[in-house]
């Protein structure tokens, strides 16, 4: 039989998580390839998240299972399965951990409710995300076969994008 991969395995069960504060631990943790700083962990190969209640960008997700795993070399594939959510990502990176190609997401549903009450926070919470992703988002093949916007019923939704050359 094959040996494992060499790298990092994490499997966490946890009753309640904040996912958006846990964002800023993993960017301060995540390497530095400019600087040429030595990683703090080893490599992550696999990822496995059970949260009974979590928060996202100041929206609650109930019953997370969220799994990360590289498949091959630069290969990997995320899977995510909640009441509000289910689907499966996958992409391909370089060899500095910058997606290369298309990546390709397959979601069954995606049932997002907003949170009244703070949307200012919401977007304070968001706007570090928002800019980190005008940077860097990929080219991507987006399906969703149920989406569902507060008590709009949006149906399937298929987006292509297209990164523009630099």
């Amino acid at each position: 039989p094959a040996m494992p991969k060499q790298g990092m395995r994490v499997d966490l069960h946890h009753k309640e998580l904040d996912l958006g504060a846990w964002q800023a631990v993993f960017a301060q943790l995540a390497p530095d390839s400019e600087s040429g700083a030595p990683d703090v962990f080893p490599h992550l190969v696999n990822l496995r998240l059970k949260v009974d209640k979590g928060v996202l960008w100041g929206n609650q997700i109930d019953q997370l299972t969220y799994t990360l795993q590289q498949l091959e070399s630069q290969r990997w594939r995320m899977d995510i399965s909640s009441d509000q959510m289910a689907g499966t990502i996958h992409w391909q990176e370089d060899s500095q951990g910058v997606i290369q190609g298309e990546v390709q997401a397959a979601l069954q549903r995606v049932h997002w409710q907003r949170q009244v009450g703070a949307p200012a926070a919401q977007k304070e919470e968001l706007d570090p995300v928002v800019k980190e992703f005008e940077l860097q988002l990929p080219s991507i093949n987006l399906t969703i076969d149920d989406l569902r916007v507060d008590e709009w019923r949006l149906g399937r939704l298929h987006v292509q994008g297209r990164k523009q050359a630099e």
